[in-house]
C-alpha cells in the first residue's frame, strides 16, 4: 500500500513542481483540445493520459459532431436560428423599408440632418415636418404583420421537425434520463453511513406492507471545508514533527493531500446531510418519492429533483454577503442615473449643438461614450445576475433559474437599451423631433452606435477575451520576463487551457437580436449589420470551438427555451407601434394602430393558448431500467462526479486490503477526483505560504505594527 502511495505521491508531486515546465504545459493544452480523430503512434500527455497529436475537426463540420462534447452545439444552433429569423424579417420588410426610405429627401433638405448612410435609410428619411403628427405606412405594416407570421410557422416547422439541426427547445440530451431516475434527499441525519442510508430508503416503513426500491447507486456529498480544514490540521502537524529534516512543504502536501489519505482515514470526511439516490428505473422514483411524502413526518426530509450529473455544483456559498447586496441595488435601480446622463447630453446639445461648429465632432463623441457606457454596465449587470445563478439557493430551484434567466434577457435589456433612449431622446431637450433625431450626437447617432457596439464587441471577445487575454499575458510574463517564479506546473498547465462560456456569449447575442429587432422599424440598416455580425460570430466561434475547445472548459448553463423566441417575437411587434407612440402620439383615427391591435392579439392568442401549435410539447414519458444502462455506457453516474471520493473506490479499497492494488489505482489515475485534490494541493499551498508570510513580516517588523496600532487609538 506504502508503494502505492508514494508513487501517487510522485506524480503529485509534478503538479506542484516550480519553475513550470511551459513546454510540457503546451503539450498539455494540446491533448485537452477536442478532436476528429488521433494520429498513430501520438504522444500523450504525461498528466492526463490524452493524445497530443490528433486530427482537428474541419471548419465546414457539421454541429452535430460537436454533440459528443458537450451542449456547447445549442449555442451555435442559437445564433442560426436567430439568423433565419432576421433574414426571413429583413427580406420580407427590411427590403422594402429601405427602398422608400431612400426615395426620400427629408435629411437633405433639413440642415440639422448629418448626412450619413443611416439617416438617409431611416424611415424619417421620407417624413416631413408637417406629416410628422400623422405619417402611416399601411404597406410596411401588413409586411411587418406577414413577416411575423412566417416566422411563427418557421418556429412550429423547426420544433416539430426531429431531425432537424436547428431543433433548439426539444432536444432531450440522454444524460437527462440520469436526472429523471434520481432525487436528492436533504436533513439526512449526519451520523448515517452509506450501508444506512441504503437500507433505510430501499424498503417502506410499514413492517405489514414492505416496498423494496432498487437503488442503482447512492452520491453522499461531504463538507468541503472541513476536508480542508482538516488537511491543513495534517500538514501543520507534519511541518512540526520534521521541522530539522529536509522536507519541502509540496512534499509535504503531495503526501498529505491526496485520495489516498481519505480512503485510509475516513475521518477527514463528514457528511453534510445530502444524498443523490439513483433509482435503477424511473416508475421506482415516482413510487418512491410519493410513498415517502405520504408517510414521513413533514419537513423530516427534503426530497428535490436534482441537476443532471454533468451540472452539479459541489461546493458554493450560498450566502449574500454586503458587496452582493450593492449589485443587487445596482441591477435593480441602475438605470436611472443614464437617464439622467442622456438628459444632460441633449440639454448641452440644445445650448451648444450648431453642425457647422467644431462641436460636431464632440457630439459624435458623447454618443460613442454614452453607447459605451450602456455596454459597460449591461455587461456588469449580467455579470452580477449570473454570480447569483452560482449560489446554493438558485441551483435548487427550476422555478427561480427561469424567473432570473427572463430577468437577464428580456428585463435588463429593455430598461436599459429600450426605454430610456428613444423617450428621452425624443422628450428632452430643446428643439424639434427632426433636430433632436438628426443632429450630431442626436438619437439617430445614439442608437446607430448602441447596434454598432452590441455587434462589434462580441466579435472582438470570440477572437480573445478578458479570460483568454489574461492568460496571453501570465503566459509572456512567466515565460520570458519571471522564469524563476513559484509558477506551479498545474498552473502553467491552466493557461494553456481556454474557457469558452457559451453561456455568457449567448446573453450578447439576445442583445444584439432584441436590439436589432426593436429599432430595426425606424432604422432598417439595425437588420443588416446585425445579419453581418451573427456570420462573423458564428464562424469565429466555430473556429474556437474546433481549435480550443476543451470539453471539461465549456459552460453552457441552461438550455435554449421558448422564452427567446417569444421575446424575439414581442420585441419585433413593439417595435413599430412604441416608435408611433414616441414619434407621433397616439391617434385613434388611424389605421396602424388597429393593424397593430389585430397583430397583437392574434400572436397572445397564438403563444399562450395556442403554444403547442407553435412548438412542440415535450412528450413525458416513463424511463426503463433498459434505457437508463444504456445512457451509463456515455455517461456516468453522480458518485463518479462527486469530486471529494467516488464510492467505487471505497469499495475496491475495502475489498483489496492487503493485496493488489492495480485496480484502485486504474480507478484513481485521470479521474475527476484526482483532479480535484490536485487543484486541492494548489489552493492550500499558495494559503500556507502566505500564511508563513504575514507571520514572518510580523516578526520583523514588530515596532511598524505598534505604531500602526497606536495611529488608530489615537
Amino acid at each position: 500500500m506504502e508503494v502505492q502511495k508514494d508513487a501517487f505521491s510522485q506524480f503529485q508531486d509534478y503538479n506542484l513542481r516550480s519553475p513550470a515546465d511551459f513546454e510540457k504545459a503546451e503539450k498539455h493544452g494540446k491533448s485537452q483540445t477536442i478532436y476528429q480523430s488521433i494520429i498513430q503512434q501520438s504522444e500523450r500527455c504525461s498528466c492526463c493520459n490524452n493524445p497530443i497529436q490528433t486530427i482537428p475537426y474541419s471548419i465546414s463540420c457539421n454541429l452535430k459532431v460537436f454533440s459528443q462534447h458537450g451542449y456547447a452545439f445549442k449555442y451555435f444552433n442559437y445564433i442560426k436560428l436567430n439568423f433565419l429569423l432576421l433574414l426571413i424579417g429583413f427580406l420580407i420588410f427590411g427590403i422594402y423599408n429601405i427602398q422608400e426610405n431612400l426615395k426620400g429627401n427629408q435629411c437633405n433638405q433639413h440642415k440639422d440632418c448629418k448626412k450619413n448612410l443611416n439617416n438617409y435609410s431611416s424611415l424619417l428619411n421620407r417624413m416631413d415636418n408637417d406629416q410628422f403628427s400623422r405619417f402611416q405606412d399601411i404597406y410596411l405594416d401588413l409586411l411587418y404583420f406577414i413577416a411575423i407570421l412566417v416566422q411563427i410557422c418557421f418556429i412550429g416547422y423547426i420544433t416539430y421537425y426531429k431531425n432537424a439541426c436547428l431543433n433548439v427547445d426539444n432536444d432531450q440530451d440522454i444524460e437527462k434520463i440520469i436526472k429523471y431516475c434520481s432525487v436528492k434527499v436533504s436533513q439526512i441525519p449526519r451520523n448515517w453511513e452509506r450501508e444506512k442510508i441504503q437500507e433505510f430508503f430501499s424498503q417502506g416503513m410499514w413492517e405489514k406492507k414492505k416496498i423494496i426500491y432498487n437503488i442503482l447507486d447512492i452520491c453522499m456529498i461531504y463538507d468541503h471545508e472541513y476536508l480542508e480544514n482538516q488537511f491543513k490540521q495534517k500538514i501543520k502537524q507534519q511541518l512540526t514533527i520534521i521541522q530539522n529534516q529536509s522536507i519541502s512543504l509540496k512534499e509535504v502536501i503531495s503526501k498529505t493531500v491526496n485520495i489516498y489519505s481519505v480512503l485510509q482515514d475516513e475521518t477527514l470526511l463528514m457528511f453534510n446531510g445530502t444524498a443523490i439516490i439513483t433509482f435503477t428505473n424511473q416508475a421506482d422514483l415516482i413510487k418512491f418519492v410519493k410513498y415517502f411524502r405520504w408517510v414521513l413526518i413533514p419537513n423530516s426530509f427534503k426530497l428535490e429533483s436534482p441537476p443532471r450529473p454533468s451540472d452539479v455544483i459541489w461546493h458554493n456559498n450560498s450566502s449574500f454577503s454586503k458587496l452582493e447586496y450593492l449589485k443587487l441595488f445596482f441591477i435593480c435601480f441602475g438605470w436611472l442615473p443614464i437617464i439622467g446622463i442622456q438628459v444632460a447630453k441633449y440639454n448641452y446639445l440644445s445650448e451648444n449643438g450648431n453642425p457647422d461648429s467644431s462641436t460636431s465632432y464632440q457630439s459624435t463623441l458623447l454618443s460613442l461614450a454614452i453607447s459605451l457606457l450602456l455596454y459597460l454596465l449591461t455587461q456588469f449587470c449580467e455579470n452580477s445576475i449570473s454570480q447569483f445563478f452560482n449560489l446554493k439557493d438558485f441551483n435548487s430551484n427550476r422555478q427561480k433559474k427561469r424567473i432570473f434567466m427572463l430577468f437577464n434577457e428580456t428585463i435588463v435589456i429593455q430598461y436599459f437599451y429600450l426605454i430610456p433612449p428613444i423617450f428621452v431622446g425624443v422628450y428632452s431637450g430643446s428643439g424639434t423631433r427632426q433636430q433632436k433625431l438628426w443632429r450630431s450626437g442626436g438619437l439617430s447617432e445614439d442608437i446607430i452606435f448602441i447596434q454598432l457596439s452590441n455587434a462589434i464587441f462580441p466579435i472582438i471577445f470570440s477572437i480573445i477575451d478578458v479570460t483568454y487575454g489574461l492568460q496571453l499575458l501570465k503566459r509572456f510574463w512567466f515565460r520570458k520576463i519571471k522564469k524563476n517564479s513559484d509558477l506551479t506546473q498545474i498552473e502553467a498547465n491552466q493557461l494553456y487551457e481556454r474557457q469558452l462560456d457559451f453561456y455568457k456569449k449567448r446573453l450578447s447575442i439576445t442583445q444584439l437580436v432584441s436590439i436589432c429587432c426593436y429599432y430595426g422599424y425606424i432604422y432598417p440598416i439595425c437588420y443588416f449589420i446585425t445579419l453581418l455580425a451573427l456570420i462573423v460570430i458564428y464562424w469565429i466561434e466555430k473556429y474556437n470551438m474546433i481549435k480550443n475547445g476543451v470539453s471539461s472548459k465549456i459552460t453552457t448553463k441552461f438550455h435554449i427555451s421558448r422564452y427567446n423566441l417569444l421575446a424575439f417575437l414581442i420585441f419585433q411587434l413593439l417595435s413599430n407601434q412604441i416608435f408611433h407612440i414616441a414619434f407621433w402620439q397616439f391617434d385613434y383615427k388611424s389605421i396602424t394602430n388597429y393593424i397593430y391591435a389585430i397583430q397583437y392579439m392574434f400572436l397572445s392568442y397564438i403563444l399562450i393558448t395556442k403554444k403547442e401549435c407553435v412548438i412542440k410539447k415535450r412528450i413525458q414519458r416513463t424511463y426503463d431500467e433498459k434505457m437508463l444502462q444504456e445512457t451509463l455506457k456515455y455517461y456516468d453516474l453522480y458518485t463518479k462526479h462527486n469530486p471529494i471520493i467516488n464510492n467505487q473506490m471505497q469499495i475496491c479499497f475495502n475489498s483489496n486490503i492487503n493485496q493488489n492494488f492495480e485496480e484502485l489505482e486504474q480507478l484513481i489515475r485521470y479521474s475527476r477526483q484526482e483532479k480535484f485534490y490536485s487543484l486541492l494541493q494548489l489552493k492550500l499551498y499558495r494559503e500556507l505560504v502566505e500564511e508563513s508570510n504575514s507571520k514572518d513580516q510580523a516578526r520583523i517588523h514588530p515596532g511598524q505594527t505598534e505604531i500602526v496600532s497606536l495611529r488608530f487609538q489615537e
